[in-house]
């Protein structure tokens, strides 16, 4: 299987370059002509995947962003303040076993996840959010936060790019192969970067995982995710063409 992202010296590396040229060439070719009926071919399927931020509720509730401006600890009892949160990097034990801290952490408008008690993303929280540097900034660094929790780093915050973390991807990378749980999380946090205006970096952290999933074959036990994870990007496009790109060497399971 070759990368997404760059080329690889593998004999499959090149039959999927090919692909991804010939495949980004169709896609451009596609964007300059009008969609049928105002849909695209694979409409259905994204929205089926992808989340919007829900309209308001009758009754306006902002617990999400209380939590981000540090004014709330999180639910249910004992619960912790955005900035208690922030300070868990490299703590493996609590990120591994607190089910109840990434609803909050990373909100998103289609379920509370294991905790009942975590608010839904409301339209206005995903604005305030957004637009706020400070905000902005803690969701960046709880992003930074679970990607050491899983063995990987950013290169650059101004692309978005992502690498293995020198000092624990090893160790990390074993226990991400069996830990299914946090298979759901990634799918959660890809979303959050979405609504909250960072989704510039939603495309290269999963374009990172399937080059270590199929390519290097260091996270194997990640594929059977791996679709879930790009239909989770915001960028339609970007949804196509690694959709596409992909299916060449990895069957689509729905």
């Amino acid at each position: 299987m070759g990368s997404v992202i760059k080329p690889i010296r593998h004999t499959k590396s090149s039959a999927l370059r090919a692909a991804l040229t010939s495949e980004k060439i169709r896609k451009r070719n596609e964007r300059q002509q009008p969609p049928r009926n105002g849909l695209s071919a694979n409409s259905s399927s994204r929205n089926k995947m992808q989340s919007q931020v829900r309209p308001e509720t009758r009754q306006r509730s902002s617990a999400n962003l209380e939590f981000y401006s540090n004014k709330i600890q999180s639910r249910p009892a004992p619960g912790y303040t955005i900035e208690e949160m922030l300070k868990w990097k490299g703590n493996y034990d609590m990120l591994e076993r607190n089910h109840r801290y990434i609803q909050w952490l990373f909100p998103i408008p289609d379920g509370r996840g294991m905790n009942h008690l975590a608010q839904p993303l409301q339209a206005h929280e995903a604005e305030a959010i957004r637009n706020d540097d400070r905000l902005s900034r803690r969701v960046l660094k709880a992003y930074k936060m679970m990607l050491h929790f899983y063995g990987m780093e950013l290169a650059s915050e101004l692309d978005g790019s992502v690498r293995r973390c020198a000092e624990n991807w090893r160790h990390r990378y074993r226990h991400l192969n069996k830990s299914k749980h946090n298979y759901l999380r990634i799918t959660r946090i890809i979303k959050a970067l979405g609504e909250l205006g960072l989704d510039r970096y939603q495309v290269p952290w999963v374009r990172f995982i399937i080059e270590e999933a199929i390519d290097h074959d260091e996270l194997p036990a990640l594929r059977g995710s791996i679709y879930y994870w790009i239909y989770a990007i915001k960028d339609p496009h970007e949804v196509d063409f690694i959709r596409d790109s992909v299916k060449r060497v990895l069957p689509e399971p729905f």
